[in-house]
């Protein structure tokens, strides 16, 4: 917390007195009359006894923050709050209908510390460069809703640490749901919202937890640590860069650890237009750390990135630490020129993950090599217990074919540990060698797809290393009629387009890239 936000909650906690107060009407709040409710501080006086405050007009040059600390609506009329925040500390404040426009280091535009808060329709235009969030929902504010709200925040913040949080929506109990002796956030519901946040990309050196993560805890477009059963659904999250580290450079859309809820019918977007060609960059929409019971479904998931090169850079749409998790329905399409996942469960010295991954659409296109390390994948798994049922999966290479490459519909390929898995059911298409392959794995369950890879087909385009107890069967179909055998011309002779979900058109009328005469083509 900023030392400004200390001394003023500071002051809201010694001045302000507490007591009944009789219900009156509505009370009108100007720029002019500001100081007839509020003292110098920002404190509510005890005199104003309204249900409702309606801000109406421009406000600027009076306080840093507006503290509220008991039962109110705070509504704009046409408001537009310049350089000013909000300190919820009360239960059951609603704030709504109003703007906030601030291009100072105000710390936390919004902090939320009371139970049961409202932010409802507030448009938000926040532009930082030290550590501070949009909106803040600290421990023990249980119940709060953020609704409908416009966020676009910008964040020029030059390092970070673990404990300085960088975000649009920030919400952190500092408590695991795993931890019977502590209490996580409950009641939060996140819905309805369009988040904009463009954030630099820093090497991926701090980590909360002792195990391996790839992402970062602390700069993020959204972070959710320590709540229970919350609910984030029905928003549109933007996320890119303004700024990349010289080594390692990394961004993410979402972060959610130590928590439990849904995550449903959101569109979730990182359209990088900053990092140059060639030159690496790791995004990651969604960073699972620890987390139980978390639905992800009927999300639209697009990553999008001229960044990457051979064998360095990423771009994963899910990545998953030791957590139990499904992802059902949701539509993931991830582009780069380096190594690219789009459910990626790296190793890692925790548990294995616990995940059931069903009826999603993949399409996943990037750079294979014959490197581990060049994997182009749909699901790479290294560690878990997982359960892969009715996706639809393609993977695409941006370079030449070739046997040795790393590039597969499902995969676990890289160094890790034993995975357990269940693949039944799914259509994979892939320009590599094999559909699935894994380096090493028992028990193994792989019946009842339908697999393409470049040459081989069904069964054969299956591939297991090592291993043992592993049922590979009924895989279709079992004559080659892989993506090198697509037809390439129409009946009359006229050549054949494919889109990037195998779909066969006459003819590019919209930008992408194709599939013509057997190769990629980008159509501009």
């Amino acid at each position: 917390m900023k030392r400004k936000q200390i001394l003023l909650l500071f002051t809201l906690f010694m001045t302000v007195a507490t007591g009944a107060r009789a219900q009156e009407a509505t009370t009108i709040v100007t720029q002019s009359n500001f100081y007839n409710y509020f003292d110098q501080y920002g404190n509510l006086l005890d005199a104003v006894t309204s249900d409702e405050l309606i801000f109406q007009g421009e406000f600027a040059d009076l306080v840093s923050y507006i503290i509220i600390d008991r039962a109110l609506t705070v509504t704009g009329d046409n408001a537009v709050l310049n350089d000013m925040g909000f300190i919820i500390a009360g239960e059951g404040v609603t704030l709504k209908n109003m703007k906030l426009v601030a291009n100072e280091n105000l710390g936390n535009l919004i902090d939320i510390a009371g139970e049961n808060a409202v932010i409802e329709n507030v448009n938000i235009t926040y532009t930082v460069d030290e550590a501070a969030s949009a909106i803040n929902v600290y421990p023990g504010a249980n119940g709060a809703q953020i609704l409908n709200n416009t966020i676009y925040f910008v964040s020029t913040v030059d390092g970070y640490a673990a404990d300085e949080v960088t975000t649009a929506i920030c919400v952190n109990s500092g408590v695991s749901i795993f931890d019977d002796d502590e209490d996580p956030i409950t009641g939060l519901v996140i819905d309805g919202n369009e988040i904009t946040a463009v954030i630099p990309a820093f090497l991926a050196d701090i980590y909360e937890h002792e195990n391996y993560v790839m992402g970062i805890s602390a700069v993020n477009g959204v972070r959710i640590n320590g709540a229970k059963d919350f609910e984030f659904t029905n928003n549109t999250l933007n996320v890119t860069t303004n700024w990349l580290d010289n080594l390692y450079p990394t961004f993410q859309a979402m972060y959610v650890a130590s928590s439990s809820g849904l995550i449903d019918k959101n569109k979730i977007s990182m359209i990088d237009e900053f990092t140059p060609a060639g030159e690496d960059v790791y995004l990651y929409a969604l960073e699972l750390v620890y987390d139980k019971d978390l639905t992800i479904s009927n999300d639209t998931i697009n990553i999008s990135t001229a960044g990457g090169k051979a064998g360095a850079g990423a771009a994963s749409a899910i990545l998953a630490i030791t957590s139990d998790f499904s992802v059902a329905k949701d539509s993931i399409t991830t582009v780069s020129n380096g190594p690219n996942t789009a459910v990626y469960f790296p190793s890692n010295m925790g548990a294995p993950c616990d995940a059931v991954i069903t009826d999603n659409f993949i399409s996943v296109t990037g750079l294979a090599t014959a490197s581990e390390f060049g994997l182009v994948s749909g699901i790479e798994i290294q560690t878990g217990i997982v359960e892969i049922k009715g996706n639809t999966i393609y993977t695409y290479n941006t370079s030449e074919y070739a046997d040795g490459n790393y590039i597969f519909g499902i995969s676990y390929a890289q160094d890790g540990t034993t995975s357990d898995v269940e693949i039944t059911d799914n259509t994979v298409k892939t320009e590599g060698r094999y559909a699935i392959s894994f380096r090493k794995v028992d028990d193994a369950v792989i019946t009842g797809n339908t697999l393409y890879a470049h040459e081989l087909t069904g069964d054969d385009a299956v591939y297991i290393a090592s291993g043992s107890g592993n049922t590979v069967e009924n895989n279709l179909p079992d004559n080659p009629t892989g993506i090198k055998y697509i037809r390439t011309q129409n009946t009359d002779g006229t050549e054949c387009y494919y889109d990037l979900n195998g779909r066969r058109i006459e003819k590019p009328t919209t930008k992408g890239i194709y599939i013509h005469n057997g190769r990629k083509e980008l159509f501009k």
